[in-house]
């Protein structure tokens, strides 16, 4: 039986060690009360946005206006996009094409301050454009963690909301894959067909995943 560390973000994602990581959203966005007083929903999750071109230096600090949670950086080149959670621990990320496990010198680690990177040419080849999306969860709306493999499926749960989206990424070389509600069924994050047995339902206090690798 093969067992894996995933990381989720329910968003939900991944983690080292043969784990997974995991995140998602809640779909509401309007007040439904009509108050002057935001609805509880309108709460703290936090999203920014950013580019800077790549320099090649090592440990380098990108600035956001929050610690984040989950960064992802893309390239304006031939390469996939790279994605780190709070989960994961170490200086390491996950490449979000091809089947690659979590990597180091990449998205080295998230800080009170933003994000530092390597030197690796997926993050900072030189004179290259980045472009880099942060989030930051919260209650009831965005949330990372990870969880062990089993082989089998399995439910995963304690997330105080129904997630509407979810990413899983495992720390093995295994694609990254995504799902949401509209989708009903789970895509990896490149060309390919649906993948078979990945997250096969999206709950009321979480999701279950089926005997997938991924």
């Amino acid at each position: 039986m093969r067992r894996a560390l995933l990381c989720l973000l329910v968003l939900a994602i991944f983690g080292a060690g043969g784990a997974a990581a995991l995140a998602a959203f809640t779909a509401t966005t309007s007040n439904p009360d009509n108050n002057f007083a935001a609805a509880a929903t309108f709460g703290g999750m936090k999203v920014a946005t950013g580019t800077y071109t790549g320099n090649n230096t090592d440990n380098r600090a990108i600035a956001v206006a929050f610690q984040p949670d989950v960064v992802i950086v893309k390239g304006d080149r031939a390469e996939f996009a790279v994605i780190r959670t709070s989960s994961m621990a170490g200086d390491v990320s996950k490449p979000m094409g091809g089947a690659t496990a979590l990597t180091a010198d990449l998205i080295q680690a998230l800080t009170a301050t933003g994000f530092q990177i390597g030197r690796d040419a997926a993050v900072n080849r030189n004179n290259t454009r980045f472009d880099w999306i942060a989030f930051k969860t919260y209650a009831n709306q965005m949330k990372v963690g990870s969880y062990t493999g089993n082989g089998t499926s399995q439910s995963i749960g304690s997330m105080g909301f129904s997630p509407d989206y979810a990413m899983v990424l495992s720390a093995g070389a295994d694609a990254a894959v995504q799902s949401s509600r509209t989708m009903g069924t789970t895509f990896r994050f490149d060309e390919t067909a649906a993948a078979a047995n990945g997250v096969s339902s999206l709950d009321s206090n979480g999701f279950s995943v089926g005997n997938s690798a991924e």
